[in-house]
Parts: structure tokens; C-alpha cells; sequence
């Protein structure tokens, strides 16, 4: 994933790691922002891009979608919660980047109980460049809030998520209302006024100045590989030049004779 600095990142063929780890952004807030005619701010890769409908339209490591803090360095998780309370038999998770990391599935009843309801291989397989993964849950918890487990160490890459439909025993489909994941690419937001003091998502954040103190050392480090890269590519044209030296050489010879 070619993220920041492009132009740096590309010249040496690598991928800065992300620094920000998970931030949340809670039902509440989304509501009030909802009831006062606000859009909830979205970040590139934030768990918030999970919430509302699909809107990813094409295949690929795009903006719009979640992303985890790394690309393979543990299992990952998104929660969501929903407007409606149901008995959900079936989730409808829209994957448009590495999909196929998907193996378990969780629900929590109304007391915040934590019950596995799916576990198997993700209906993407991984390879695939995206995919609707709809996978049919038996329970009869009522709830609002699900947890889709990834092992993204299994599947390389950036496991990206769009959105979830999650579907009740009336047969309609929710989108999300409110979100959380183990951890994001994305930077953090500052708080808002209207979010509530006591949020059940509360989150841990890097600030502004550590990040940047970090930024610097990646891009100090990649400058040094682009030092080491240019020192090769001279020592490279120095052969270069000595054996097309060494054929001119050679072909006086032969036509001397």
C-alpha cells in the first residue's frame, strides 16, 4: 500500500508503516451529528468509513474503506453497532481490498455478553479482488452490535471493509450506526463538543507531536535507502561503462588482426 510520502515510498519500492492506532467513533455521536444535519467526519481508512452504506465503488486499497493499523501484524476486528435491535440470520460484509481474512463472527446481547455465532472460512476467498461476503448466522440473541474477526496475518495485505449489512428475521437490512476496530490506519480527529463524557468506546490516541517525531524517522530512514539505492546505481553504471570499455577494447583487437 502506497500511502505517504508517495513520491519517496515509490522511488524505493517500500511501504511506510502506518503510525495511529484505533480510534472510535461512537453510535452516539453519529446520531447527534445525524439529528443535526452534520456529517460525521470521515477519515481516510478510518473504522467510521464502515459506517452507512457502501460506498466503495471499484476494487483496490481505496480511501473509502477500513483499514487496519498494519498489514499482517496481528488479527484484527470491526465492530459495529446498528439503529435496531434484531435477531440477525445473516451478514452481508462488502470487502473490497485482500478479501478472504473473515473467520468468525460474534454478537452481543443486551447485557454486553459476548457470543460466537459463526466461525468457518470467509465465502471470499482470498485472491479475489473484491467481494460481498453473506454469511448466515443461527442464533436467537437479540442484538445490535456484531464483531467480525480477521485473521489478517493469513490473508497479506491490507484486509479492507467497506461496509456490513446485517439482516434480522424481518428480512431488512441495516448499515451501521456506529463503529470500532482493534486498530486503523487513519489519523486521529479531535473530539467534538456534542460527544458524550462517558462514550462505552472509548479509545487510545497518539498525539500530533509523537506522530509527526515518528513521520520524520520513517522518512529519515527511507532517504537513507534512497542514498544506498542511488550508491548502487553508480557503482552499477561504473561496471557498466568499464565492459563497454573493455568490448571497444576488444573489437580494436580483433580488427587489428
Amino acid at each position: 500500500m502506497v500511502r505517504w510520502p508517495y513520491l519517496v515510498v515509490l522511488l524505493v519500492g517500500a511501504t511506510l508503516p502506518p503510525i495511529v492506532p484505533a480510534q472510535i467513533v461512537s453510535p452516539q455521536r453519529e446520531r447527534n451529528a445525524l439529528n443535526k444535519g452534520v456529517a460525521v467526519p470521515k477519515r481516510a481508512w478510518g473504522p467510521e468509513q464502515a459506517i452507512g452504506e457502501p460506498d466503495t465503488p471499484l476494487a483496490g486499497d481505496i480511501q473509502t474503506a477500513w483499514a487496519s493499523l498494519t498489514e499482517d501484524g496481528q488479527k484484527e476486528w470491526l465492530e459495529l453497532i446498528y439503529e435496531k435491535a434484531v435477531i440477525p440470520v445473516c451478514v452481508e460484509i462488502h470487502e473490497t481490498y485482500r478479501p478472504g481474512a473473515v473467520f468468525k463472527i460474534a454478537v452481543f446481547d443486551r447485557e454486553g455478553v459476548e457470543s460466537i455465532v459463526w466461525e468457518g472460512q470467509d465465502p471470499t476467498a482470498a485472491g479475489q479482488t473484491r467481494g460481498v461476503s453473506k454469511i448466515k448466522l443461527r442464533t436467537d440473541i437479540v442484538t445490535d452490535r456484531i464483531r467480525i474477526y480477521l485473521d489478517s496475518p493469513k490473508v497479506p495485505g491490507w484486509n479492507e471493509i467497506d461496509a456490513v449489512g446485517l439482516i434480522g428475521q424481518d428480512a431488512d437490512r441495516q448499515w451501521a450506526v456506529g463503529v470500532k476496530a482493534s486498530s486503523t490506519y487513519a489519523r486521529e480527529i479531535p473530539p467534538q463538543v456534542d460527544q458524550p463524557q462517558m462514550d462505552p468506546f472509548d479509545g487510545v490516541f497518539v498525539g500530533d507531536s509523537e506522530l509527526m517525531a515518528k513521520r520524520e524517522q520513517q522518512l529519515a530512514a527511507l532517504v537513507k535507502q534512497l542514498r544506498q539505492r542511488d550508491e548502487q546505481l553508480r557503482a552499477a553504471q561504473e561496471r557498466v561503462d568499464e565492459l563497454e570499455r573493455e568490448n571497444e577494447t576488444l573489437k580494436q583487437k580483433l580488427k587489428d588482426r
